[in-house]
């Protein structure tokens, strides 16, 4: 079995046992519901690699549960280093995620079912060391909507290793304008041709980088120019070249998640823990 898998299957068993501390909601009542966080991989990664988790939602009911959907809005990540000051640097940390994305809404989850939702996290292995990512859900509680019930995922390890970057990144993890040209002239067989490029938004949210790649030189306009996907670091598809001449406003490196966690931290001070934990 590939080593991607066991660690998976791993990760999901640990998920399976939890303790009596992460069953219980914050008022100490018994949960219904449990929630897995599982990397895509086994849990090993170079810097500058982006990363995939596995969240799933399940119920312990017999009958089918209303809950809102699993989304950027209800379930918050965060990461620390590893050991025992590591919750004195913890900090809230985005996957990527479409500021286009409408609120997720209610959604059903009947036993032995599950939702499930990948989450792409770019930010996360920045730098070498050992770390953990922590997941709570948030979701109404059927008979008082007014108040949240949360849901605790048992923490994932995972460590970023002492490696040449895979990719470089701004510190909001978008691949830099440097990577996006040299990725676009590997892809036309011309390492280090002349090349600009433009980071812009699509029509679903997110950022792309914009590629032409000249022919020479001399050459006025772009031979071919190509969308890079700036997340994942690949050339994702042809595209029509850009008039270079046409002026573009400086398009600002989006900073939407550190919003987005500027605004939770208004709504708390420290991260939610159940009792016990």
């Amino acid at each position: 079995m590939p080593t991607a898998a066991v660690a998976a299957l791993a990760m999901l068993a640990g998920a399976c046992v939890l303790s009596g501390r992460e069953r219980a909601a914050v008022d100490g009542r018994p949960q219904s519901l449990y929630l897995w966080l599982i990397p895509e991989t086994a849990p090993r990664y170079r810097v500058g690699e982006a990363v995939v988790f596995h969240v799933a939602l399940g119920t312990r009911q017999t009958t089918t549960q209303t809950v809102t959907g699993l989304s950027h809005g209800s379930v918050e990540f965060f990461v620390l280093p590893a050991g025992p000051d590591g919750p004195r640097h913890q900090r809230g940390v985005s996957p990527v995620f479409s500021p286009l994305e409408p609120p997720a809404g209610d959604a059903p989850v009947t036993s032995p079912t599950h939702l499930r939702r990948d989450f792409l996290f770019t930010t996360l292995t920045a730098k070498p060391g050992k770390y953990v990512l922590r997941c709570v859900y948030s979701t109404p509680e059927p008979a008082n909507p007014d108040r949240l019930m949360r849901v605790y995922a048992r923490p994932a390890p995972f460590e970023v290793i002492e490696d040449a970057p895979v990719l470089q990144r701004h510190s909001n993890g978008l691949i830099t304008r440097h990577e996006a040209l040299r990725l676009a002239c590997e892809a036309t067989g011309r390492p280090g041709a002349p090349a600009d490029a433009r980071l812009v938004v699509d029509e679903m949210g997110f950022h792309k980088w914009w590629v032409n790649v000249n022919e020479s030189d001399a050459a006025t306009t772009a031979s071919v120019s190509y969308f890079v996907d700036p997340y994942q670091g690949r050339v994702w598809a042809r595209a029509r070249p850009f008039d270079p001449t046409v002026k573009q406003d400086d398009l600002p490196i989006s900073l939407e998640s550190e919003v987005i966690q500027k605004l939770r931290e208004r709504r708390r001070t420290e991260f939610p823990t159940a009792p016990g934990r």
